[in-house]
């Protein structure tokens, strides 16, 4: 029993052994793999710093410095690079939106200038027409016909109704109205009824003045002078020309005839006369 307990002992010490050899072995094995990490680690930097040696001996060969201040100084170089470009960046966008407002002032600009051009020329063509011979004649003629239809009416007063006014080119005619309407110049007229046609005309010419001066309200015949003429008028024709007068006088407007006929003269409230005398004249109001 004691030998067979024996022998029991040593299998198992033997196994004991046997398992820490094993344990032994493994442990060796593991140190010989984690030898090889290391190995290999170690060749992993060091193939690491060769590659970062050569890649630092190739920026000294490019001529850059070879220190951290010397990086520094790169990299601080090229952050002011950077900056100044941005800078420059921000110059040329406000440049650039500057030059689109200018572009945009410069389009309007140029509407503005065809639309001037075109006024211009519109100006021009007015200007060198209202200079020409033809709107001399227009406005003439206007200026005649106007007169002609105002004073046409005052005339057809003076002559009961027989003679009337009208325009034709720089002339004035008479239309008369008890010989079949025909027109003929004022030239046929005899002395009494041209003296009317011309009365008819001046007192005509008188409302219409500020009109015809284009001047408006701040022109106006404040006075009116005629000299003889009245002597060649019958009775009733003179009573017409009288009433005329008289009329024109009830504005603000002073009439003034020069006159030898003693029967106008009576109807003419304010006058002065002129007495001849042997060796002078005299003057009385």
């Amino acid at each position: 029993e004691a030998v067979a307990a024996a022998t029991s002992d040593i299998a198992r010490a033997e196994s004991r052994g046997e398992s820490a050899a094993a344990g032994v072995q493994r442990t060796r094995s593991a140190a010989s793999a984690g030898a090889e990490a290391a190995e290999a680690a170690g060749r992993v930097a060091a193939e690491a710093r060769e590659a970062f040696e050569r890649g630092w001996r190739d920026t000294v060969a490019d001529g850059h410095p070879a220190s951290f201040e010397g990086l520094r100084a790169i990299m601080s170089a090229h952050t002011a690079e950077q900056d100044a470009a941005t800078q420059q960046l921000g110059v040329l966008g406000e440049r650039l939106k500057q030059a689109r407002t200018q572009a945009e002032d410069a389009k309007r600009m140029r509407a503005d200038a065809t639309e001037y051009e075109a006024a211009g020329a519109l100006a021009a063509t007015l200007a060198q027409e209202m200079a020409g011979p033809r709107f001399v004649a227009y406005v003439q003629h206007e200026a005649m016909s106007l007169l002609a239809n105002d004073a046409s009416g005052r005339l057809a007063d003076f002559t009961s109704g027989r003679y009337e006014l009208t325009a034709d080119g720089d002339e004035f005619e008479v239309v008369d109205r008890l010989n079949g309407d025909e027109r003929r110049s004022v030239k046929t007229l005899s002395g009494g009824e041209t003296f009317l046609a011309s009365l008819a005309l001046a007192l005509s010419l008188s409302e219409h003045l500020p009109q015809l001066s284009g001047l408006g309200g701040s022109v106006s015949l404040e006075s009116l002078f005629l000299d003889e003429g009245f002597g060649s008028l019958d009775a009733e024709s003179l009573d017409l020309a009288v009433q005329g007068l008289e009329t024109l006088a009830g504005g603000n407007r002073v009439i003034g005839v020069i006159s030898h006929v003693a029967e106008l003269a009576e109807r003419l409230p304010d006058r002065i006369e002129v007495v001849k005398g042997p060796a002078s004249s005299t003057v009385r109001a």
